[in-house]
């Protein structure tokens, strides 16, 4: 008989009196109740499983990149501005007058910024810091 083991997620595991069946257990504790593991239909997992949650989570993934957010590379420059949500990266290390928010991506700091001008500090490509200038001094942006 399986038993709950917490009520944040509800989840189930086989009682300790049961015999062993680890793919069993496996299941039960993936899927939240006895499945049918040739199912593939969405709509038949239990909404308090893991699977589920796993889902739903892949699902919003989908969501947000269908919508568009995050970066796109591109070598021209924007002709009518760049959309809400995005910055142009001028990959010519310059801040000259760009439609849209401009960000220069190099090593050392723009010389000649604006309040509000943004640096992507390549220096560590790994691990790029994206800086934003006060009027007096570069800041990091968390």
């Amino acid at each position: 008989m399986a038993e709950p083991i917490g009520s944040l997620i509800p989840t189930s595991i086989p009682s300790l009196t049961e015999n062993a069946d680890i793919q069993a257990a496996l299941r039960l504790y993936h899927y939240g109740e006895a499945y049918d593991p040739e199912n593939t239909d969405v709509a038949d997992l239990n909404d308090q499983s893991i699977a589920k949650y796993i889902s739903d989570i892949q699902a919003d993934i989908s969501d947000i990149q269908d919508a568009g957010f995050g970066s796109v590379y591109s070598d021209t420059m924007p002709t009518t501005g760049v959309a809400d949500g995005y910055i142009w990266v001028d990959e010519n290390q310059s801040l000259g007058a760009q439609p849209g928010l401009v960000a220069a991506y190099q090593t050392s700091a723009p010389s000649n910024p604006v309040l509000g001008s943004l640096w992507v500090d390549s220096t560590n490509t790994s691990a790029l810091s994206l800086k934003v200038y006060d009027g007096t001094t570069w800041k990091g942006i968390i």
